[in-house]
């Protein structure tokens, strides 16, 4: 009994003990969970705590960001502001920051070269707030964030880059800070003519170089980053004139000599800068800086005819005869329906009449004819057809009665009909140059035929063929959709009733062609903006094909052919245009270095192109890369400013 109470006595001790260790476990689970919490919740505030503080600093940066903006322009009053930050841990510093460089050209000798400051802030978590040449970025361990981009701004191809260059004491401390502007220093100011390269040094160089590459994709943009260095190179302009210099005002433009052949007729004005030979029939004017010579084989000039030279007339004219050297009318000619005014002496042999006055820097001699104004010379007056009277005056100076008739003197008559002398340059270099080009990037030059048709865009040919081939005779280029630009390697060659046409031509869109070779037509040819077999007879429109000829290209007319458009080819040869025998009809406009018919060849001027022409420019560029914006203007001043407390 003992025994076995005693056993039960054992049992219950043990239950005992173990609810006592149960309850003391409990505890310990209770305080250990407890303090994990708490442990957490300090985490917790530690970090709300720092993004607060985050967020305090960059609000107050972003503030002293702006008031250091104002402070560069407002030149006239110091800022001051709250820096909202911790003074206790000395976490807000100066730092010189690395410099900026601004080279002006591609061999800049003297740069322009300044220390860059940077503001920063370091938080208790080590992410960084930082100000630089008007930027505010933050830096954390997992990259950088622009809180705020500098100033750096494109509008319509004008660069402003304003550079905020700060100095400061070593340490800042919380509280007032006063701000202050120093001198300014405009290093680029207005249109870009040359490279400009910006370089920036600084621990900080990877976020300009983000800013100018993706933020504002001007120029090109390299770094170095063991260097920690960042490069933009800004490139002027590209100018994509060809330097066509034309306006196409007249039938023909000559930079040399011009010699019409004896058949046929030029309706429009004709221009040369050395001497005209005219044999055909010329409704309108004859112009030029050198001599000009009428010849019996023309029926008439219906124009005036104004040379810096002399004036040899066997035929008519039926405007005035202006001429800053002699004038001599043959017994051949007919009549001279204007006045005759001459830096010389005027002879009139017997037989033509003149219609008007005659005005002579130098003597007069008529014949027995007919005079129907005034005579006035410098020299001797000799008019045995004309009676001695008032309208014969000897006068001291001619330019006194040339001015009462034209309000101004020989020189200043002759100036404004001629115009300033043009010396046009070839476009050699142009054309040669896309034609390098384009050899040099692997462009492949195909080879146009009889029965191609080329649609808008740019094309690059070795040479064009429009000849009978076959079933084919024709080379169609289509400009519904567009302007077609053809550079042409080789020879252009439209022969044996060949065609050059054009579909669409109506759409107001145009075909070049760019050669460094030569044109010819020969055999029952025509070129015109037509579909039809033949050309058009009225609503005649030159403007739709336009030749860019090189100085050593000839453009050459031969049997029956029937051209409309425009032809430029400035060169130093006096023939490189030449229309040959058979019949010839020349539509448009011709500006070339020499100008040679010898057969019955029609030259008509299509008077709608002076308002109408627009001047080419390169057709390649389309074929560039995107290199981002184009900068015409490039405006980079530096601001210096003095960051201090109060």
């Amino acid at each position: 009994m003992v025994r076995e109470t005693g056993s039960q006595t054992d049992t219950l001790g043990e239950n005992g003990q173990s609810a006592v260790l149960g309850l003391v476990l409990l505890i310990g689970l209770v305080a250990t969970v407890s303090v994990g919490l708490l442990l957490i919740a300090g985490d917790a505030t530690t970090d709300v705590q720092q993004q607060a503080e985050t967020e305090r600093v960059e609000q107050s940066f972003l503030e002293m960001s702006q008031n250091l903006e104002t402070a560069s322009s407002a030149r006239d009053a110091a800022r001051k502001m709250n820096l909202d930050v911790d003074s206790g841990r000395n976490a807000v510093r100066y730092r010189d920051g690395g410099e900026i460089k601004i080279e002006i050209g591609t061999n800049d000798s003297n740069p322009y070269t300044r220390d860059l400051g940077a503001i920063e802030y370091v938080t208790e978590d080590g992410t960084k707030i930082v100000y630089q040449g008007g930027g505010v970025w933050r830096q954390t361990d997992t990259g950088v964030t622009a809180i705020s981009k500098p100033n750096v701004r494109y509008t319509d191809g004008t660069l402003n880059v304003p550079v905020p260059r700060v100095t400061s004491e070593q340490r800042l401390s919380g509280g007032t800070i006063r701000m202050e502007a120093g001198n300014t220093t405009r290093v680029h100011p207005g249109a870009l003519q040359e490279q400009v390269t910006i370089t920036i040094t600084s621990e900080y160089y990877e976020w300009w170089a983000t800013h100018f590459e993706d933020d504002l994709s001007i120029g090109t943009v390299t770094t170095n980053e063991s260097a920690e260095r960042v490069t933009v190179t800004i490139d002027p302009p590209t100018d994509p004139s060809l330097g066509v210099d034309a306006n196409f005002n007249q039938a023909l433009t000559i930079d040399g000599t011009l010699a019409t052949s004896s058949g046929g007729t030029t309706t429009g004005d004709i221009r040369a800068t050395e001497s005209v030979e005219v044999n055909t029939n010329v409704d309108g004017d004859v112009l030029s800086d050198g001599d000009v010579h009428v010849t019996s084989s023309t029926r008439r000039v219906t124009g005036d005819i104004i040379a810096e030279g002399d004036v040899d007339i066997d035929s008519d004219v039926r405007g005035d005869v202006i001429a800053g050297g002699n004038v001599t009318v043959a017994s051949s000619a007919g009549t001279v329906s204007g006045n005759i005014v001459a830096g010389g002496d005027v002879t009139v042999g017997n037989g033509p009449s003149i219609g008007n006055d005659i005005y002579a820097n130098g003597t007069i001699i008529t014949g027995w004819n007919t005079v129907g104004g005034e005579l006035y010379a410098t020299g001797s007056i000799s008019a045995p057809g004309t009676p001695s009277s008032a309208e014969h005056e000897n006068v001291s100076n001619i330019d006194s009665p040339i001015s009462a008739a034209y309000g101004t003197g020989l020189d200043g008559l002759l100036s404004n009909r001629l115009g300033a002398g043009t010396d046009r340059e070839p476009l050699d270099d142009a054309i040669n140059g896309m034609v390098s080009a384009a050899e040099a990037d692997g462009k492949t030059f195909q080879t146009v035929r009889s029965g191609d048709t080329l649609e808008a865009g740019t094309h690059y040919v070795d040479h064009i063929d429009a000849s009978s081939n076959g079933p084919h005779n024709t080379v169609t280029f289509d400009v519904q959709d567009g302007d077609i630009n053809v550079i042409v390697r080789g020879d252009i060659s439209v022969a044996a009733n060949g065609q050059i046409r054009v579909a669409n031509a109506d759409s107001g869109n145009v075909v070049r062609f760019y050669s460094a070779g030569d044109f010819s037509m020969r055999g029952g040819t025509s070129v015109c903006p037509t579909t039809g077999n033949r050309c058009p007879t009225s609503d005649r429109d030159a403007k739709v094909l336009q030749f860019y000829g090189t100085s050593e290209s000839t453009y050459t007319f031969n049997g029956n052919s029937v051209f409309h458009g425009l032809i430029y080819a400035p060169s130093d040869d006096n023939d490189n245009v030449i229309a040959g025998g058979g019949s010839i009809e020349l539509f448009g406009s011709v500006i070339a270095g020499g100008f040679d018919t010898n057969g019955n060849t029609e030259v008509t001027y299509d008077d709608t192109l002076e308002d109408r022409y627009e001047e080419p420019t390169d057709p390649t560029t389309d074929d560039a890369s995107d290199d981002g914006p184009i900068v015409n203007y490039l405006n980079i001043t530096v601001y210096e400013l003095r960051v201090e407390n109060e």
